[in-house]
């Protein structure tokens, strides 16, 4: 009898072992689980961020759309062909100067797009028109 108590002992402690084996890698593999969720909801918040501005990018604003709005925009340039074409040269550059100093975009094109940089397109004077060329 000693030898087959001994033997169920033994097939308990086995039994036992086996089940703390099973818990450990359970916690394990919850842990991993959970860190892989993690890692998961990171990528997709990154990849929503992406999207969107790729979705603004096809909008045909190109550079200058919301989230990759220049940062030291040549302003000289920029309005040297903005008021490429505009009869008065002069004031054109002056206040597309002020403008794009204010706020760090120059739409494209000689005229229209003020879309691009909002900023700009609510620029106004005293008497409430547009600043911006």
């Amino acid at each position: 009898m000693s030898n087959e108590k001994m033997k169920e002992k033994e097939e308990a402690e086995l039994a036992q072992e086996d089940e703390l084996a099973r818990a450990n890698g359970a916690d394990a593999a919850m842990a991993i689980s959970k860190s892989l969720a993690c890692l998961i909801s990171a990528f997709l918040f990154i990849s929503m961020i992406q999207a969107h501005a790729k979705i603004i990018n096809t909008n045909g604003i190109g550079e200058y759309a919301l989230g990759d709005v220049k940062i030291d925009t040549d302003c000289g340039a920029e309005c040297s062909r903005r008021c490429s074409l505009s009869s008065r040269p002069n004031l054109c550059h002056r206040a597309c100067g002020t403008c794009c100093a204010r706020c760090n975009c120059v739409p494209p094109g000689t005229a229209g797009n003020d879309e691009v940089c909002p900023c700009w397109a609510n620029q106004t004077t005293h008497g409430g028109r547009k600043k911006c060329p």
